[in-house]
């Protein structure tokens, strides 16, 4: 009977695992007295589940289940989880990359905002016009930024699929070089595009 156990075990009619364990609880369990339960998987893919106990005048009664469905139930709500534990992942990482992206503009805008206000403070209405121009632009590539994440979330709810294609670097470069300076000349940083963007 063991050679035959061990075939079994080889070919996986008693689920995954070290075939010697599986070997071992199997025998265990035929020899045991007490109420076990084992599990058997057919050909053809069926999952049979063996609850046998031992009865007052030394025999055995055995009850098969056919647990098939349950398990397939069972594996389908475990690969949910993980998905639902993916895209949760997923999401956590969009909105850190998102605050990222719209800390820049917003601390430009901020930043010529405080300018704005110790100039008029000040007296320098000179300086005003190339701040005010400035926070014009700041302002309106947060609302782009914001816009493309609108349009963006709203792809994503309708299931809509994204087809990449090809864009211009050059004013891509051009836009968030001028988002970046004021951050960079406040702190002293050199910010300058170099190379052939054309």
């Amino acid at each position: 009977a063991i050679p035959l156990i061990r075939y079994r075990a080889q070919r996986g009619d008693y689920g995954e695992g070290d075939v010697e364990k599986l070997v071992k609880r199997r025998i265990e369990g035929y020899r045991d007295r007490k109420l076990t339960r084992i599990e058997d998987r057919l050909p053809g893919g069926r999952i049979i589940e063996l609850a046998r106990a031992p009865t007052n005048d030394g025999g055995v009664v055995a009850v098969y289940h056919d647990v098939t469905e349950r398990k397939r139930t069972n594996r389908q709500i475990r690969e949910q989880r993980d998905e639902l534990d993916r895209l949760n992942k997923q999401k956590s990482k969009f909105f850190s990359i998102i605050a990222h992206d719209l800390r820049v503009p917003f601390g430009t805008l901020l930043t010529y905002l405080e300018l704005l206000s110790r100039n008029l403070r000040e007296g320098e209405p000179d300086k005003l016009e190339g701040y005010v121009e400035n926070a014009d632009r700041a302002g309106r590539q947060v609302y782009a930024l914001l816009e493309n994440l609108l349009e963006w979330s709203w792809l994503q709810m309708e299931g809509t699929e994204v087809v990449p294609e090809c864009v211009l670097l050059k004013p891509l470069l051009e836009q968030n070089h001028a988002l970046f300076s004021p951050n960079a000349q406040a702190k002293q940083v050199d910010l300058s595009l170099e190379g052939e963007l054309d």
